[in-house]
């Protein structure tokens, strides 16, 4: 099976985390979040960012990082 990159908007907590955890021993997963310490303690085992998805410019960086 193809390695697919995955986006998931809310990944740091509940259900959001448990489909990236899932997910990630067979794909490229990429998770953000509006909280901080919750990006913070995720970004030790998933790639992760703090994106607040109503804030445009916060969507555009977190656009360009996925896409490196």
């Amino acid at each position: 099976m193809e390695q697919k990159k995955i986006v998931i908007i809310g990944g740091s907590s509940g259900i959001g985390k448990a489909l990236a955890y899932s997910l990630k021993e067979k794909h490229k997963v990429i998770v953000c979040g509006r909280n901080p310490q919750k990006i913070d303690k995720i970004n030790h085992t998933l790639p992760a960012f703090i994106c607040d998805v109503s804030k445009e410019s916060q969507v555009i960086e977190f656009k360009q990082k996925v896409e490196e």
